[in-house]
């Protein structure tokens, strides 16, 4: 009867289509929901918000996506900014996310570099996260602010 419960809140909430985010300090995380492949779509806050260049959200035969993290249940990241790849570690505690020492290869993009620096040094500032509709992710670096994510899986969105 539990699982049955269960399975009808799991079912009504991921059912829902409204598209308010809500508080970060009320958000309940599941960590197995953030431990996949997330797409960089862009970063900021809700009233000032920079998409990443549309050469970088597209997909390429080379690099994939070209920013992108994925999320290990071991608690190592992988992943791409422009064209070097990113690895490191984090630690989750409920919404609380520390992203620890992230490194990166080191080949120099000089039209990427811009987007380069400003997701690393975002990344390096997490303090929490929110996961909507198991498709889209905020990984908050301050108050308002955040790097926001969509998993791969998905197309490109543009509300966000």
């Amino acid at each position: 009867m539990m699982s049955v419960l269960f399975s009808l809140g799991l079912f009504c909430a991921c059912s829902n289509d409204d598209d308010t985010w809500g508080s970060q300090d009320q958000y309940q995380p599941n960590q197995g929901e953030l431990c996949k492949a997330w797409q960089l779509i862009g970063y900021g806050s809700e009233g000032n918000f920079h998409m990443i260049a549309e050469e970088y959200r597209q997909k390429s035969d080379t690099f994939g996506y070209r920013f992108y993290l994925v999320f290990n249940s071991d608690g190592t990241i992988t992943g791409r900014e422009s064209i070097n790849s990113i690895y490191g570690d984090y630690t989750c505690l409920g919404s609380q996310i520390k992203i620890g020492e992230v490194w990166t290869t080191l080949i120099y993009d000089p039209k990427g570099s811009d987007e380069s620096e400003a997701f690393l040094n975002h990344l390096r500032a997490a303090k929490t996260y929110v996961i909507k509709d198991l498709q889209r992710l905020r990984i908050y670096y301050s108050d308002n602010e955040f790097l926001y994510f969509e998993s791969q899986t998905q197309g490109v969105r543009s509300d966000v």
